[in-house]
């Protein structure tokens, strides 16, 4: 067996972005980096961060034992998750100070009363879900508006317009290149067989972290044994999209009709068949006249997104009678189409 390899950020740290996303395989340490990190800039310079996930669950489930996991590297210190505050607890002197905070993207609004001065790190982490299920799945912005409100809000001046050093850095597993963040951002990045494939754009840095060493450890374990030779273990092991998966690609046959267009950042097209079949193709015709947005584009006429024609698309997806032009296509619209428990 090899050596255990475990991520390192200082690449991001060196582009220095204000926003920043981090993608990797599984098990190679990246929540256990940042943290670690996060916690060393309070220890040594008495700065605070800010752990964000996306709803209050996942908080309440991950924040009161985040960090129990980097006690061998300050044994000096105790951290303790109360209300949404971590509190360092000193070990030698017997005092605690607020070392960071936890916020839901859900309820971020609760993030106005917290003064923020000190606060120059926010770790987001798994910003991209297993089931692509957001906020708002109507309206793709929403999260990524909301991730800059957050910046805005924690580099606020104090003395001065806005504060530079202040960075978000948002971790998740491969689960697909194509999210809202990537679209909203105009990032586009492929996979790579790079250790660390990365790409700055607008002062947007975004790597892609494989970590062959890491993956040949978990590859020679009974687990890895399972995972070989299933599409599950290609996402842990060689660290290809979970989600970006072929099933669905279709071209739409020649006798086909225009259902409607849609709006998601670019036009798509939506014909149908004679036996209920409905196909999405990237595309523009001005003569269509039943047009939707999911964000915003020009023309007072045309409607969102929404109601009846969500709720028909979506009984397409669970019928199996929707199909895409290409993986992008169907990585951009997957998300808006999903059924969602509970409603819209």
């Amino acid at each position: 067996m090899g050596d255990f390899v475990y991520y390192n950020g200082a690449s991001l740290l060196n582009a220095d972005c204000p926003i920043n996303f981090c993608i990797g395989n599984r098990s190679i340490g990246k929540s256990y980096y940042w943290k670690r990190y996060l916690f060393k800039q309070y220890v040594e310079k008495g700065k605070k961060f800010i752990y964000l996930r996306r709803h209050v669950n996942d908080i309440d489930m991950s924040a009161p034992t985040w960090f129990d996991d980097i006690g061998n590297v300050y044994p000096n210190y105790n951290v303790e998750f109360k209300g949404n505050i971590f509190y360092a607890k000193n070990l030698d002197t017997d005092t605690a100070n607020i070392c960071g905070y936890a916020f839901a993207l859900s309820m971020i609004h609760k993030l106005k009363s917290v003064p923020m001065e000190d606060v120059d790190f926010i770790f987001f982490d798994e910003f991209i879900p297993e089931n692509l299920q957001y906020l708002k799945p109507l309206d793709p912005t929403y999260e990524p508006k909301l991730l800059l409100s957050v910046y805005l809000t924690v580099a606020r001046g104090y003395k001065r317009p806005i504060r530079d050093e202040v960075k978000i850095i948002c971790a998740a597993n491969l689960i697909t290149l194509y999210n809202p963040y990537f679209s909203f951002f105009s990032i586009t990045i492929k996979p790579s067989k790079k250790q660390y494939n990365k790409i700055v754009h607008n002062n947007v840095y975004v790597e892609i972290v494989t970590l062959e060493e890491t993956a040949n450890l978990i590859r020679e374990s009974k687990i890895g044994k399972v995972l070989e030779n299933t599409t599950y273990g290609d996402y842990a092991l060689s660290n290809v999209p979970l989600l970006d998966v072929e099933s669905n690609i279709k071209k739409r046959p020649q006798r086909c009709r225009v259902f409607f267009e849609i709006y998601l950042y670019k036009w798509y097209i939506c014909y149908f068949d004679d036996y209920g079949n409905n196909y999405i193709a990237p595309g523009f015709d001005q003569n269509i006249k039943l047009k939707y947005k999911v964000t915003d584009v020009e023309g007072d006429n045309i409607l969102w997104f929404k109601g009846d024609i969500v709720r028909t698309m979506r009984k397409c997806v669970e019928n199996n009678k929707l199909f895409y032009h290409d993986m992008e296509t169907k990585s951009a619209l997957m998300g808006l189409l999903t059924p969602r428990v509970g409603g819209l």
